[in-house]
């Protein structure tokens, strides 16, 4: 089993898109899986030196979720922290499934 560090390091490396502005992340991994405002991904820009983010498993590895991406994406803050909220709320395990 990969440290979260590693788990962070394989996200950051297989998301990271180089624009005018340095390196950075899309929400939800890449701008086709951003949603309508309100919902998760949110699908903005995040600079991973500036702000936090999460490598979020879109598969929980409880339910055979993979540490490697696809399967882990970038999620912002408060994507993070509502994607959290729905599941102990009983909600969806992931809103997309892995291509």
């Amino acid at each position: 089993m990969k440290t979260q560090v590693q788990i962070r390091r394989a996200c950051f490396d297989h998301w990271k898109i180089e624009t005018r502005m340095g390196i950075r992340l899309i929400c939800g991994g890449a701008a086709s899986e951003a949603k309508t405002e309100g919902e998760w991904p949110c699908g903005r820009f995040i600079d991973p030196v500036r702000e936090a983010w999460d490598a979020d498993h879109r598969i929980p590895r409880g339910h055979d979720g993979s540490d490697d991406p696809p399967n882990v994406r970038p999620l912002c803050e408060d994507c993070h922290d509502l994607k959290t909220t729905t599941q102990a709320a009983g909600g969806p395990l992931a809103q997309r499934t892995v291509e």
